[in-house]
């Protein structure tokens, strides 16, 4: 059995720390750096991407750059507790571009959504949607004044 289908031994985790700070590397420069031959490097990244443990690859777009200057984190209660309303509550979520995260939480909310819009008046309409259409009945918005740290994904430690 492979290393890398049990747990990612220090150079599979140097390659995803590589990787996590530069996805865009070259496979030649990922192997310089982790001091395997290209085949090698190859080889273990093909089985970190098959195994799992790389997810895919993204660029990170700035919101600001599209004129998207609002974030905020906005709670999400229900009328009633029905499986067919979180099914299609969850497909709303899914091709609304704004919802950048959907996460089911415990406690009073279902959900915390994390919302990157144009506006306040934005996200407010997509909470009269949510609120109209998706049987919402209370909801609980915090605004993001300045974001500190903000990691795309986690370290491989």
């Amino acid at each position: 059995m492979d290393s890398i289908e049990k747990k990612p031994d220090a150079i599979d985790r140097k390659i995803l720390e590589i990787l996590r700070k530069d996805a865009r590397i070259h496979l030649k420069e990922l192997s310089r750096h982790i001091k395997l031959s290209l085949p090698a490097a190859s080889e273990r990244l093909r089985k970190l991407e098959q195994s799992g443990y790389i997810k895919g690859y993204v660029a990170i777009l700035n919101p600001q750059k599209f004129n998207k200057e609002f974030t905020c984190f906005c709670m999400v209660e229900f009328s009633h507790h029905n499986i067919d309303y979180d099914r299609d509550f969850v497909e709303f979520v899914k091709t609304c571009p704004d919802i950048l995260e959907c996460h089911r939480i415990g406690g009073t909310y279902e959900y915390m959504l994390k919302i990157v819009a144009h506006s306040v008046k934005e996200v407010e309409q997509l909470i009269d949607v949510m609120r109209i259409e998706k049987r919402v009945i209370n909801t609980s918005t915090i605004t993001i004044l300045t974001t500190i740290k903000e990691e795309v994904t986690i370290s491989p430690e």
